[in-house]
């Protein structure tokens, strides 16, 4: 799984406000998550019985 920053723009900065870092597949897979996850819905993840993700 890679890492995906989820960051916000600040006014009056150049840079953005680092928000949290979303695990994920793809990009494709790390954006439907932060969608999800803005709009409140529960998110349901497969994991392995060894804690490791699919």
């Amino acid at each position: 799984m890679q890492a995906f920053i989820v960051y916000q723009p600040t006014p009056g900065q150049n840079f953005p406000k680092p928000l949290f870092t979303v695990y994920a597949r793809s990009l494709e897979a790390a954006r439907a998550l932060v969608a999800a996850m803005i709009a409140g819905k529960t998110i349901i993840l497969p994991v392995s019985r060894d804690g490791a993700g699919r």
